[in-house]
C-alpha cells in the first residue's frame, strides 16, 4: 500500500473537488482499510504470523471494511450520509493500493464471496521516487487541510451505538468463521504450501547473511544465488523453488522506514484535522 500521506491526501483532494465538507470522515475513510496493518503490528496473543495473517488480512477487504463502515456511522447524527462519505474513502484507498507495485499473487477483493485475487497495475513502488514526490506534495496538501476553514467538525451520538457495537462484532467474527477456508485456498499462502514452481515474496525480511536466509510470516528459506542485500532488510521478490531453497529471479529492496515515518506523520495530521475545526464551526 502506499503511505497514509499520500492516502490521506489523494480523499482530501476528491473530498474538496466534490465540495464535501465532512472531510474528516473521507480521511476516516482513506485510513479504515488499514486497521489489519495496525492490528498486525500489536502482538497481543503471540500467535504465529500466519495466524495473524489469516486473521487479520480479511480486515482489509471491501465487504468487511463495509461493514466498519456502517457501523462507524451509526455513531454520527446522519448515519447514510457518513456511510457514503466514509465508503468513499476507502473506495480511494482500495484504488491506490490497486495501482502500486506489490504482492505479484494480488488482492483479495471479493472476500468472502471468492478467493480469486486480483493483480496490482504495477504503477509505482510504494517507496519509489515517485512515491517519495508524492508523499512531500501530499504532506502540503494536509498542511493546508488542517487550516481548511471550509470543513464540518465531527458531530457523534450514542443514540445507536449498540447497532455499532453489533456490527464490529460481525466484523471481528467474519475472519473467525473463514479462518479454515482462508487456509485452504489463499493464494499467496498456498505458494508456500504447495512449492509452487514460481514463488513471491512480499516485504519479506532477510534474516541472514551467511547463509542468505529470508522470511516470509513462517516460513523461512535459504537463497542459493547472491542478491545485494543484508542482514535487516525487506525485500518483495520473485522466485523459484530449488530443492527446499529459493532462486531469486528479481526483488526490490525496500526503504525500511519510509513508510511508517510518512504515515506516522500523517496519523499525527490526521488527529489535528480532527481537532482543529474553523471558528464557526466550534
Amino acid at each position: 500500500m502506499p503511505d497514509w500521506l499520500i492516502h490521506l491526501a489523494f480523499a482530501y483532494i476528491l473530498a474538496k473537488l466534490l465540495k464535501i465538507r465532512d472531510i474528516f470522515l473521507v480521511l476516516l475513510g482513506a485510513l479504515l482499510p488499514d486497521i489489519s496493518r495496525i492490528l498486525s503490528a500489536i502482538d497481543f496473543f503471540n500467535l504465529s504470523a500466519n495466524t495473524y495473517y489469516v486473521l487479520l488480512e480479511p480486515l482489509h477487504t471491501p465487504f468487511l471494511v463495509a461493514i466498519i463502515t456502517l457501523g462507524l456511522a451509526f455513531l454520527t447524527k446522519k448515519p447514510m450520509k457518513s456511510f457514503l462519505f466514509i465508503s468513499l474513502g476507502a473506495l480511494t484507498h482500495f484504488f491506490l493500493d490497486q495501482i502500486q507495485t506489490a504482492d505479484y499473487t494480488g488482492k483479495l477483493l471479493l472476500y468472502p464471496f471468492s478467493y480469486f485475487s486480483l493483480k496490482n497495475l504495477n504503477f509505482f513502488w510504494p517507496d519509489s521516487t515517485i512515491s517519495v514526490i508524492l508523499m512531500t506534495i501530499s504532506f502540503f496538501v494536509l498542511l493546508y487541510a488542517v487550516f481548511d476553514k471550509n470543513k464540518k467538525p465531527l458531530r457523534l451520538t450514542t443514540k445507536k451505538i449498540y447497532l455499532t457495537i453489533f456490527l464490529i462484532l460481525i466484523y471481528l467474527m467474519i475472519p473467525l468463521l473463514t479462518f479454515n477456508t482462508f487456509v485452504e485456498k489463499n493464494p499467496y499462502l498456498n505458494q508456500f504450501k504447495n512449492k509452487n514452481e514460481e514463488i513471491y515474496f512480499s516485504y519479506s525480511a532477510i534474516k541472514s547473511e551467511n547463509p542468505l536466509i529470508i522470511k516470509e510470516m513462517d516460513y523461512e528459506y535459504e537463497i542459493i544465488n547472491k542478491i545485494d542485500v543484508k542482514e535487516g532488510d525487506w525485500i518483495s521478490a520473485k522466485a523459484e523453488f530449488v530443492g527446499n531453497k529459493v532462486f531469486i529471479k528479481e526483488y526490490h529492496k525496500h526503504k525500511r522506514y519510509l513508510k511508517t515515518s510518512a504515515s506516522i506523520l500523517a496519523l499525527i495530521l490526521f488527529i489535528i484535522i480532527l481537532i482543529k475545526n474553523p471558528k464557526r464551526y466550534k
